[in-house]
């Protein structure tokens, strides 16, 4: 479920949407899911909120990170993201990864710091593209030619 729902979500209807999505899964697959954060995975609050009220407890949520990183949802209202917003996070008391970070988009978020502090806190750091994602974020260099 990469980046499902807007920053406008709210805790009924992410919650609504994942645990219908999460039940149709469950019928073939007992596994661990990874489920990103609303707000193109950046709503940290709100998923601190609603983790209670998914009804599978075999979920490790996945946060992107990026210099434009966003969280709408948040007492102190809307913000570029930072430190304290995954301490936020990691207050669901779930599992998370950081799903995808890097360099490219404008915006003030220091994505390397949040990376860094990800890491300290033990989370999983993926790298999203490592070549040919066509936005800049490759990481290999020099990128490598398509092949089938």
């Amino acid at each position: 479920m990469n980046e499902w729902g807007s920053h406008q979500q709210t805790p009924a209807s992410y919650s609504k949407a994942y645990n219908n999505a999460i039940d149709v899964v469950r019928e073939k697959y007992a596994g661990p899911l990874i489920i990103d954060l609303a707000g193109w995975a950046q709503e940290t609050t709100l998923a601190r909120e609603v983790s209670d009220s998914l009804r599978d407890n075999n979920i490790i949520y996945s946060a992107h990170i990026y210099p434009g990183a966003y969280v709408g949802y948040s007492s102190k209202g809307g913000h570029t993201m930072t430190i304290s917003d995954l301490d936020t996070l990691e207050a669901a008391g779930r599992p998370v990864i950081i799903g995808e970070f890097g360099s490219i988009a404008n915006g003030s978020a220091d994505w390397s710091a949040l990376v860094d502090h990800a890491k300290s806190k033990g989370w999983t750091v993926i790298g999203w593209a490592w070549n040919g994602d066509g936005e800049g974020m490759n990481m290999t260099s020099p990128m490598w030619p398509n092949t089938p």
